[in-house]
């Protein structure tokens, strides 16, 4: 098993990446078109695999394979399109209640998203997990954080009232971040909810796009998509990031940052 960059040692969490596409084409075809090896192919899926690594951020594994697609966006998009493919990123994790990682989607994953047309989708393999249990929830938010943030000049600009508000002044007690925020998030959402609460959550900040970039550009500040998971010790299959979540962190800039936390109480 490889060791990436960061790697906080043998209680690391493992991610893989792969791409699969879905269809009904000659797999010698993909490979030729695409100029790579696939790590394996069935009836209707080639697939491209990074294999498992160790390493403290999942964005290495993805890093890696995006690595190994360069300059095949293109190509991939027009194969998907040309034949009726259907093409999926898939990063899987292995985490634990006790062993959790950092987890990023980065801009550039989300660019071969939305270049590509991809969907991309989680899974976790906790090895003592038996399924999905009943009480696995996430949630979603969106921070805006900087130095000099004032936060009604963001909900007035936005014209969305938050649900918290930070200010560094008041801030106490071993934090390191100095930074006001501004923060609106869902409910704890049951993974099978999840879906349509996330794109009613994305609809609210992409009718006001354009102001979420002027005030990124004008106030110096940071905005920070969080997808919170928590899991505790189950595995789940198949979790798909729907694509209003992914378009609007690309189209303003930012990271979708992963969060794996116990099953709360």
């Amino acid at each position: 098993m490889k060791k990436y960059p960061g790697s906080v040692g043998s209680r690391a969490p493992i991610a893989e990446a792969a791409l699969n596409i879905y269809g009904e084409i000659a797999p010698g075809i993909l490979t030729k078109e695409l100029g790579l090896e696939p790590t394996y192919t069935e009836d209707g899926c080639w697939r491209l695999s990074t294999g498992r690594f160790i390493c403290s951020d999942t964005a290495y594994a993805t890093d890696a394979l995006l690595g190994c697609l360069a300059s095949r966006y293109d190509a991939l998009r027009e194969l998907c399109s040309t034949h009726g493919l259907r093409s999926e990123l898939v990063l899987t994790l292995n985490v634990a209640e006790d062993r959790f990682p950092e987890g990023t989607i980065s801009q550039e994953c989300l660019r071969f998203l939305h270049e590509t047309g991809s969907s991309l989708s989680l899974k976790n393999e906790y090895e003592n997990g038996s399924g999905l249990l009943p009480d696995c929830r996430l949630r979603y938010g969106l921070w805006f954080r900087s130095k000099d943030l004032r936060a009604e000049d963001v909900t007035e600009r936005l014209r969305i009232e938050p649900d918290h508000v930070l200010e560094k002044e008041k801030l106490s007690g071993g934090v390191t971040d100095r930074r006001n925020a501004w923060l609106l998030r869902t409910e704890l959402l049951p993974f099978e909810e999840q879906s349509q609460a996330c794109k009613d959550f994305c609809s609210k900040f992409i009718a006001c796009e354009r102001e979420i970039i002027e005030l990124l550009r004008m106030k110096e500040t940071d905005a920070e998509l969080d997808l919170s998971l928590y899991t505790g010790r189950c595995s789940f299959d198949a979790l798909v990031l729907p694509r209003e979540l992914t378009e609007l962190a690309y189209r303003i800039g930012t990271e979708i940052y992963l969060g794996f936390y116990a099953v709360p109480r």
